[in-house]
C-alpha cells in the first residue's frame, strides 16, 4: 500500500508540475486508485495514451470507454485535450502552436506507469498461455491457401539466395535451456556447454561451429568426443514484462541458439539491403510495432 501511494504522490507532483491539469482531473485518478488500485495506474490510463498514440497515425481520437463515448473529447485531463483536438475528436493542425508539447504531457501522463514490471501471478501465466496456444492455432487455421503461396513467392525473392552456411555463429545473453550454462561459460567452455545434435551437425558440421580453422582442429580434435549426446528441449518460461503481464519466452539448447543469432544477423542484413524490403521493414526501429499494438488493443 506504501508503493501505491508513493505513486499516488508522484503523480500528482508530476501532474502539477507539467501544468495544465486541474483539481478535478486529479480527484479523478485518486478516486481511481481507490478503486482500481495499481490497474488503474498500469492499465486504465494507458489506454488512454494507446489511443491517443494511434490518433498520430489516423488523424482522430478514438477515446476508450473509460474516458468517453468515443465521439466527444475526454473530459479527463480537458484543458489539454482541447488544445490537441477539435470537438469532433480529429487532430489539429499539426502546424498549431504547442501541439506537440501538449501531448508530450498527456502522454507523460497517461504512460506514467505503463512500463512498470509487476510480479507474476499464476492465473495471468495461465492466462498469457492460454492465449499463446489458442493464436498458434488461429495463425495457422484462418490463414488461406493463396496467401501463404503469395507470402511464400515473396519470401523466396528477398531470402531464396541467401546461403545459411555463410552464417557466421554467435552467443547471446538469453536464457537457454542447459540450467547450469552461463553466458561466460558459453565462451570459455563450449564444449561442455554444447551438445550434439545430428541434425545441426548434418547441415552446419560441428567442426565449422567449434574451430577457428583446419588446424585448430587438428590439434584438438579429441574435444569432439567430450560434447554430450542427445538432445535437450526448449523449455517454456514467463518473465516480468510490463502492465501488460507476463512474457512468454523460450529458452532454446546453447547450440541452438547459437547458431539461431547467426541466422538472425544473416536474415537482417539480407532484409536490410534487399529492394522489396528495405524501406518497409525496418529492423532496429520498434515504432511501426508500437502502432500495431496499439491499433490492435484498441481494435
Amino acid at each position: 500500500m506504501g508503493s501505491l501511494e508513493s505513486l499516488r504522490l508522484l503523480w500528482t507532483d508530476m501532474a502539477l508540475t507539467l501544468g495544465k491539469v486541474s483539481q478535478r482531473d486529479i480527484m479523478r485518478v485518486n478516486t481511481g486508485i481507490s478503486h482500481s488500485g495499481l490497474g488503474y495506474l498500469t492499465k486504465v490510463l494507458p489506454e488512454l495514451g494507446k489511443a491517443v498514440y494511434l490518433s498520430l497515425e489516423i488523424g482522430i481520437l478514438v477515446p476508450p470507454k473509460a474516458f468517453g463515448d468515443g465521439l466527444t473529447r475526454p473530459k479527463f485531463l480537458a484543458q489539454l485535450f482541447s488544445e490537441c483536438y477539435n470537438a469532433d475528436c480529429t487532430l489539429r493542425s499539426l502546424q498549431s502552436p504547442y501541439l506537440a508539447a501538449r501531448l508530450r504531457v498527456i502522454l507523460q501522463l497517461t504512460m506514467f506507469a505503463y512500463k512498470m514490471e509487476t510480479p507474476l501471478e499464476d492465473d495471468a501465466c495461465h492466462v498469457a498461455w492460454e492465449r499463446f496456444k489458442n493464436k498458434q492455432l488461429e495463425d495457422v487455421k484462418d490463414i488461406p491457401s493463396t496467401l501463404l503461396q503469395y507470402a511464400k513467392r515473396l519470401i523466396h525473392r528477398v531470402i531464396g539466395e541467401l546461403d545459411p552456411l555463410s552464417v557466421i555463429p554467435k552467443h547471446s545473453a538469453g536464457a537457454v535451456a542447459e540450467p547450469t550454462c552461463t553466458p561466460s561459460t558459453r565462451w570459455t567452455d563450449p564444449f561442455n556447454s554444447f551438445e550434439y545434435i545430428k541434425e545441426i551437425d548434418d547441415v552446419f558440421g560441428y567442426d565449422n561451429l567449434l574451430y577457428a580453422n583446419d588446424n585448430h582442429l587438428v590439434d584438438e580434435y579429441q574435444l569432439l568426443d567430450t560434447l554430450r549426446c542427445g538432445s535437450i528441449p526448449a523449455r517454456v518460461t514467463f518473465v516480468p514484462k510490463d502492465s501488460r503481464g507476463p512474457r512468454l519466452i523460450s529458452c532454446e539448447p546453447v547450440v541452438r541458439q547459437y547458431i539461431k543469432q547467426g541466422l538472425m544477423n544473416l536474415l537482417y542484413t539480407k532484409i536490410s539491403q534487399c529492394p522489396l524490403t528495405k524501406w518497409n521493414i525496418p529492423l532496429r526501429d520498434q515504432t511501426y510495432a508500437g502502432l500495431g499494438e496499439c491499433r490492435l488493443d484498441n481494435r
